[in-house]
């Protein structure tokens, strides 16, 4: 009787840690998603000399994700221009809010990747 009660009681503990590292593994791989989408996109940056449509096409459906300048929105040839990648995660048990997840990220106008 006292192992049933026990386990009734370590419920209360386990499932709330099971939900918290479901959220720490969502925000994981939706962390990874967008690293590899801004690396993308960075490369078409680079190409097209500027922030194109194409590109944010790309990211939200890729990654349903969206992109913004923060940084030398005018940039000319060999110039950065800083971009950030974000998208809004709402959680199970670490916020009663959405989160917004981002990466920020910066093209060299102009540099060809080899």
């Amino acid at each position: 009787m006292g192992s049933k009660l026990g386990f009734l009681l370590s419920m209360f503990i386990a499932i709330p840690m099971l939900l918290f590292f479901g959220d720490l593994f969502c925000l994981s791989a939706i962390r990874d998603n967008l690293d590899a989408a801004s690396l993308t996109a960075s490369y078409q940056i680079s190409i097209d000399g500027g922030l194109k449509q194409r590109t944010i096409d790309f990211i939200k459906n890729e990654c349903g994700a969206s992109i913004a300048v923060v940084d030398n929105a005018d940039a000319k040839f060999g110039e950065a221009l800083g971009f950030v990648v974000y998208r809004e995660y709402q959680p199970f048990v670490i916020s009663s809010e959405p989160m917004v997840v981002s990466i920020r990220r910066s093209a060299i106008i102009g540099y060809i990747y080899s």
